[in-house]
């Protein structure tokens, strides 16, 4: 077929799966594999500074996310259970969150902030909304809070030192509205219980990501907790409901259709729709956007979708979708890859360059 000219040019691809990424970095560099997804921006950034590829001979370069945008980590709080129920303990945990510090000491300063669910795509929402977002937003403002309507949406933007207090105050203001109270250095409600909440996940690079957040939380005054456990009781316990709150990781499918159903109405289960979210503002966008008939129609669904989803905080999106990651050793030809909306076909629109492969030296 035409849509597979160029394409699966190797009798052979093996792929190999390492428990340790240490391990497959240092096969890497042995030459003993040929191309590596990297992750983690640290490593990204200084692991992979050696000779062969002072020489040229080992490069770092990306694949294209092609049609997938959106944010990739959100923190997801189940509004199911008390207290993550009322919105105020919902934005203040948001508040809690010190990206700038993440992204300078974990990261590198290698990622962008997501200010909306559909981050660098035409479904974001910014400023304030147009005319057709109004119309749709209106016949539920009784319902929605009033900053849907009057404030442009964005995330708080600390100083990366560390302790972002004065966030930390913004949080403190908002659930002492919800009924808490200090009592040594725990938060309180009326009833004398604790702010507690625990994170699951079965990933030791969420950990890596929750660890900073619950130290955040602890100094706020919240018994925040993170518990460890395998994939298996992950998805039986998502799927019940039966959490705090979450890490997730994922993207979007631009256009962004077939994932608004059961990520975010009411209809959907407990496993997609993460958060319990049950907004009649929420279904009705989603319906709205599923039976727009022109581009402009459904534009306008997912941007007034966009600001009731993140102003009443169910979710917090961390992080936009970056490019692919890869470390290679230049051996192989790619095809053209200027278009930002065309997904790169790897490994098998890629090919055996015997050039470049005898440029390399036989120690490699």
């Amino acid at each position: 077929m035409p849509i597979n000219r160029g394409k699966f040019n190797f009798d052979t691809i093996r792929y190999e799966r390492h428990l340790d990424a240490t391990v497959a970095r240092e096969a890497l560099r042995a030459g003993l594999i040929d191309v590596w997804t990297e992750n983690d921006s640290r490593h990204w950034l200084s692991s992979f500074n050696v000779p062969a590829r002072d020489r040229g001979w080992l490069k770092k370069g990306t694949i294209g996310s092609g049609v997938e945008r959106g944010a990739r980590f959100r923190v997801v709080l189940n509004t199911r259970r008390k207290p993550f129920d009322d919105p105020r303990v919902r934005e203040a945990l948001a508040f809690a969150f010190d990206f700038e510090w993440q992204n300078r000491a974990l990261h590198g300063g290698e990622r962008r902030r997501a200010h909306s669910f559909f981050a660098n795509s035409m479904f974001a929402s910014s400023g304030l909304p147009d005319t057709a977002e109004l119309a749709l937003l209106e016949p539920y403002r009784a319902g929605l809070p009033a900053r849907v309507f009057d404030r442009a949406f964005a995330f708080a933007h600390s100083d990366a030192i560390g302790i972002d207090r004065k966030s930390l105050s913004k949080a403190r203001r908002l659930l002492e509205d919800a009924g808490y109270r200090m009592e040594g250095d725990v938060l309180m409600d009326a009833t004398g219980e604790p702010l507690a909440i625990e994170f699951l996940t079965a990933s030791p690079d969420h950990q890596r990501i929750l660890l900073p957040y619950v130290r955040a939380l602890d100094v706020l005054g919240v018994q925040a907790t993170i518990r460890m456990i395998d994939s298996i009781g992950l998805t039986n316990r998502r799927g019940e409901g039966d959490f705090d709150a979450l890490l997730l990781r994922g993207f979007f499918d631009m256009p962004p259709s077939w994932q608004l159903r059961p990520y975010f109405h009411s209809v959907s289960t407990p496993y997609w729709n993460v958060s319990g979210i049950d907004h009649p503002a929420v279904d009705a966008l989603v319906d709205s956007a599923l039976a727009a008939t022109d581009l402009h129609g459904f534009v306008s669904a997912l941007r007034a979708l966009d600001r009731v989803l993140l102003w009443n905080f169910y979710q917090f999106p961390i992080d936009a979708l970056e490019d692919t990651r890869i470390v290679y050793w230049d051996k192989f030809g790619r095809p053209d890859q200027s278009d930002e909306m065309y997904v790169e076909p790897f490994p098998d629109g890629w090919w055996f360059d015997e050039e470049k492969a005898g440029r390399i030296g036989e120690d490699h």
